[in-house]
This record gives structure tokens, sequence and C-alpha cells, in this order.
């Protein structure tokens, strides 16, 4: 009866270190497979990091539980999502600036480029990557100038030449700006504004500037011209008069000679009482055909001052 008892106790013993056992196991078992589960999550996790520093905004997989883990995915995820909002909100912008712009690392090679510049200049975007400056500008262009104002903090006002992939040479006026990220990198932002058309205009603008000065001399001399034309003519018209008048006075001095010697001889003969008066009448006529003829020289100096009076 005894060793029945013992066998039945040593049975029943071994079945429940069996049982330990196997809760032990199952315990480990579970315990190796929920720390795998959690550093495969948190493998991916920071794999999904890794990809976002290099430019790469991919989402990662959220999971079923209801944990920290799964929390910090969908964090992570969202975060992805604001990323590359910005990142499309601030192509938007590169791809409608009309201006050129340039992203320059700390040796001023070119990082990134605007549509501008692809547009503008005809290169692709992979042909001016890393590239420095010297590819776009011309070959008389102050570079040693233009890397000091790359180094300062804000500068403008810098013109140069750029030249495109074609070889077309244009005016540019070129701004600088420095800027450091939050990891302590710099860069640079420089902004090529085209100046062809300004060109264009200043020249167009001092073309009729010069040519409005000539205009106005050509005026002025002109003017200068018809003034001394008319105190020309004035002073033809004054040496005109003046022989003139010499003639009419010669022309007046003969008649009024004989009106002169024949009121001389009417007067002899009406102080004789034996006057003839014939000869009185005679003389009479010959005074009037005289005072006639000095009325028409009068006349004619008269219909001459108006026609005078047309003339400039």
């Amino acid at each position: 009866m005894r060793s029945e008892l013992y066998h039945v106790t040593l049975i029943a013993n071994a079945w429940f270190l069996v049982a330990c056992l196997a809760s032990v196991i199952l315990t480990i078992a579970m315990g190796i497979i929920f720390s795998k589960n959690i550093t495969g999550r948190i493998s991916e996790l920071i794999a999904g990091a890794r990809k976002v520093s290099s430019g790469k905004y991919e989402r990662i997989r959220v999971g079923r539980d209801s944990d920290e883990l799964s929390e910090l995915a969908a964090t992570f995820n969202q975060m992805v999502d604001d990323l590359v909002r910005s990142k499309h909100y601030s192509e938007s912008i590169l791809e409608s600036m009309s201006d050129m712009l340039f992203i320059l690392n700390s040796q001023d090679l070119i990082e990134q480029t605007s549509q501008a510049v692809l547009r503008d200049l005809q290169y692709s975007q992979e042909e001016l990557l890393g590239k420095p400056l010297n590819l776009i500008f011309s070959a008389d262009t102050d570079l040693v100038t233009l890397g000091t104002k790359l180094k300062q903090q804000h500068s403008r006002g810098f013109v140069a030449d750029v030249v495109s992939k074609a070889g077309n040479k244009f005016p540019v006026s070129v701004s600088t700006s420095l800027f450091r990220s939050r990891n302590g990198r710099t860069s640079r932002v420089m902004v090529v504004k085209d100046m062809s058309e300004y060109k264009k205009r200043v020249e167009i603008e001092a073309v009729a500037k010069i040519e409005k000065e000539k205009a106005d001399q050509l005026t002025a001399l002109n003017e200068k011209l018809v003034t001394t034309q008319v105190q020309l003519v004035q002073t033809s018209k004054f040496a005109s008069l003046g022989e003139m008048a010499g003639g009419i006075a010669h022309e007046i001095n003969n008649p009024l000679a004989i009106i002169h010697g024949n009121a001389g001889a009417i007067k002899e003969l009406a102080e004789s009482p034996d006057a003839d008066l014939g000869l009185v009448r005679l003389l009479a006529e010959r005074i009037e055909n005289t005072t006639m003829r000095i009325s028409k020289i009068i006349r004619g100096l008269r219909s001459f001052a108006r026609d005078g009076e047309a003339d400039p």
C-alpha cells in the first residue's frame, strides 16, 4: 500500500516538474519572441529615421498593437508627411521663381538650383551639381570679388556676365546670403537676376536722351538762324531804304527846284505892271505838272510801305 502511494506521489511530482519546466520554457520562448518583435520594430524605426536623414521620406509600418512603439511609429509617419509637404512647398517656390537661384556648399560648389537656372542656362541638374561657379560665369568675371561677397552675411549689386550651355552671354546682377542649418552646416544662397531687358531699356533711354539733346540743340540753332535771318532781312531793308531814300531825295529835289524856280518867276511877273499873262499861265502849268510828279512819287512810296508790312 505504501509503495503504491509512494509511486503515485512520485509520478505526481514528476508531472509537476514537467509542468513547471514547460511553463518556464514557454515563458522564455514568449520573452524571446516579444523581444525579437520589439527589436525588429525599433530597428524599423531606426532605418526609417536614417532614410529621412538621407532625403528619402518614406513612411514605416505602424503595426496592430496599441502600445508606445505603435504611437511612436504613427508620430514618425506624421513627421514624414509634414516633411514631404514642406519639401513640396519649397520646391514649388523654387520652380515659380523667375530669377535664378543657386544653393552652394562651403566650398562654393553648386548643391541645388531652381528651375529658372535650368531654363535660362540650358543645363540639366546633373550637369550643374557639384560644379564650381566658373562653369556659368564668363571668363572675364572677377571670381575673387564674387568669392569675397559669398563669404559675407548679405551682399548685392555684383554685376557680371553668365554664359549658357549654348554659349549665349547675358548680363546679370548677383545677390548672396549666408545661412547655417541647425546642425551647424554652412551654405550659401546666390540669386542671379537677368539684366538683359534692363540693360536694353537703359540703352534705349540713353539713346533717346541723346536724340532729345540733339533735337533741342537743332531747335535752338534753327531759332537762332531764323532770328539771324530776320535781322539780316531788316538790315538789308534798311540798306535798301537808305539807297532808296537817296534816290527819292534826288527825284524830289529836281521837281522842287523846278517849282521853286517857276514860283520865283511868277513872283517877279506879279510885281511887273506889264506882266505877260500867257507866261504866268505857262509857269503855273509847269508847277502843277511838277506837283503831280511829286504826288506820283509819294504814292509809289506808300505802296512799297504796304508791301513791306507782309515781309518778316
